[in-house]
C-alpha cells in the first residue's frame, strides 16, 4: 500500500498540475479574446476541449463568426442568392444559435431590399418564390405592379405597356400604360413615316387622341410617294383616297398632264376622245379638239390622195422620234404632204 505521506504528496501534484493547466487555458482564452478571430477560437476549443470556459469560447466564437456573415452579407454584390448564402452558412453553422432567428429576419429583409432597389420586377418575383408567406409579402405585390410599368415606360413600346396590362388589368397604372401606349404607338407612326405603320395606329386607335394628325401626316406621305413613283396610277390613288385632300386639285392637274402626254403620242380619234370624256373641262380640251379636226382632215384628205412609200415611211420614222426638229425636217421635204398638219400641231404641242 502507499503511505500516507506519498498519497498526500500525489494530491499536491496533482493540485498543482490542474493549477497549471487552469492557468494555461486562462491564458490561452486571453490570448483568443485579444487576436478575436474564428481562427484563435478554433485553436483555443481544439486545445482545451475540456476547461471550464469553453462554453464562454463558443458563444465568444459564435459572435465573430455572426459579424463577419453580417459584414460579407451585406456587401456589395447585388445577387439576393449570393447574399443569401452567408446568412446560410451561420445557419448550417448555428441552427439554434442565439442569433439564428435574427439571421432569418435580416436574410429576408436583405432579399426584400435589395429587390425594391433593383426595381426590377424579376427579383420581386425572387423574393416571392422565396418567402411565400414573408413579412414583405403585402408590399411586394405593388412594387412589381410598379417595376413592371417603368420598365414599358423605359422601353416605351406598345409591346411592352402591352405585356404591363396582361399582368396587371387592374394595376395601378393602367391608365397612364394605355395613355403611353398609344403615345408611342403614334411616335411609331411618325417616325417610320409609312403608310402601313399609320394605318396599324389608326385600326389600332380609331378614334385616338393623334388620329387627326396620322390622318394628316398619312396624306403627306401618300403625296410624296406619288411624286416619287409618277404614275397615273399612283395619282388615281391619291384621288381616289383623298378626295377632299389638301392637294386634290394639285394632282388632279398632274394626272390631266400625264394622261394627256400619252394621248398626244397615240395621236388616234379613240385616245383624244377619251380625254376629252375624262376631262370636259380640261387644260388640253382646245388641243384635243384641234387634234381630232387635224385627223379628221388627214383622213379626208388620205382618201383623195395617194401616199407615196418613201413619204409614208418618213412619216412613221418622224412619228417614232417624235422630236420637232424631225417634224420639221419632215414638213421641208414634204411640203405638200396629208401629214403636215398633224406635224404642225405636234409641234405646237410641244412648243
Amino acid at each position: 500500500m502507499i503511505s500516507k505521506r506519498i498519497q498526500i504528496g500525489l494530491l499536491i501534484l496533482l493540485f498543482l498540475w490542474t493549477a497549471a493547466c487552469s492557468k494555461s487555458a486562462v491564458n490561452a482564452l486571453e490570448e483568443a479574446k485579444q487576436l478575436n478571430t474564428i481562427d484563435a477560437f478554433d485553436a483555443y476549443l481544439r486545445d482545451y476541449p475540456d476547461a471550464k470556459n469553453v462554453i464562454a469560447a463558443q458563444s465568444l466564437r459564435e459572435e465573430i463568426y455572426y459579424e463577419q456573415v453580417k459584414k460579407k452579407a451585406t456587401g456589395q454584390s447585388s445577387d439576393p442568392y449570393y447574399r443569401a448564402s452567408f446568412w446560410d452558412s451561420y445557419l448550417f453553422s448555428y441552427p439554434k444559435g442565439k442569433y439564428a432567428v435574427e439571421v432569418k429576419r435580416l436574410r429576408e429583409k436583405d432579399w426584400f431590399e435589395q429587390a425594391l432597389e433593383s426595381k426590377d420586377p424579376n427579383m420581386m418575383l425572387k423574393y416571392q418564390l422565396e418567402y411565400p408567406n414573408g413579412a414583405f409579402r403585402d408590399q411586394s405585390e405593388p412594387q412589381i405592379d410598379k417595376f413592371l410599368f417603368l420598365r414599358a415606360k423605359h422601353a416605351n413600346n406598345p409591346e411592352q405597356y402591352d405585356n404591363y396590362l396582361l399582368e396587371y388589368p387592374s394595376g395601378r397604372y393602367v391608365a397612364e400604360a394605355k395613355r403611353l401606349k398609344e403615345k408611342a404607338w403614334f411616335e411609331d407612326a411618325v417616325k417610320s413615316n409609312t403608310i402601313s405603320q399609320m394605318d396599324s395606329y389608326l385600326h389600332e386607335y380609331p378614334n385616338g387622341k393623334y388620329r387627326n394628325e396620322v390622318i394628316r401626316l398619312r396624306e403627306e406621305s401618300r403625296f410624296k410617294k406619288m411624286q416619287a413613283s409618277k404614275s397615273s396610277e399612283s395619282y388615281q390613288q391619291y384621288l381616289d383616297d383623298y378626295p377632299k385632300g389638301k392637294y386634290y386639285n394639285r394632282v388632279l392637274l398632274l394626272l390631266e398632264n400625264f394622261i394627256y402626254i400619252g394621248v398626244s403620242r397615240q395621236n388616234t380619234f379613240a385616245s383624244y376622245k377619251d380625254y376629252l370624256a375624262r376631262f370636259p373641262r380640261g387644260k388640253f380640251v382646245e388641243l384635243a379638239n384641234d387634234a381630232l379636226k387635224t385627223l379628221r382632215q388627214a383622213q379626208l384628205l388620205s382618201k383623195s390622195l395617194p401616199v407615196d412609200r418613201l413619204e409614208l415611211n418618213a412619216w412613221e420614222f418622224s412619228r417614232q422620234i417624235d422630236h420637232v426638229i424631225q417634224y420639221r425636217r419632215f414638213i421641208e421635204k414634204y411640203p405638200a404632204s396629208r401629214f403636215v398638219p398633224e406635224a404642225r400641231h405636234l409641234i405646237k404641242e410641244k412648243e
